[in-house]
C-alpha cells in the first residue's frame, strides 16, 4: 500500500530513524500531529467516506497506543552524574 493511502506508513517514517522505544512513539506522535494542516487538502483529494474511514482508523491507533505510549516514555529525562575529585 502506497504511503499516501496509508496515514499510519506516513506518521511512521520520523520513528523509523529512532531505536528506543520511547522515541520511537514520541516521533510517531510528532508524524500523526504533523498530518493535521493536511486534512483540508485531503478532503479535496480523498471522497469523504474513505477519509471517515480513515479518520476513524487513527481515532481507534490512538485509543490502542494511548496506554502503550505512556508505560514507553522516561519517567524523567536522563541525567549524566558528574563527580569532582
Amino acid at each position: 500500500m502506497p504511503a499516501i493511502a496509508n496515514p499510519f506508513a506516513m506518521a511512521a517514517h520520523k520513528a523509523l530513524e529512532a531505536s528506543a522505544l520511547g522515541d520511537k512513539a514520541a516521533l510517531f506522535r510528532e508524524g500523526l500531529l504533523d498530518l493535521i494542516p493536511m486534512a483540508t487538502v485531503l478532503k479535496d483529494i480523498i471522497p469523504q467516506d474513505t477519509l471517515l474511514w480513515k479518520l476513524d482508523l487513527l481515532a481507534q491507533g490512538n485509543r490502542l497506543i494511548r496506554p502503550l505510549y505512556r508505560q514507553a516514555r522516561p519517567a524523567a529525562p536522563p541525567t549524566l552524574p558528574v563527580c569532582a575529585a
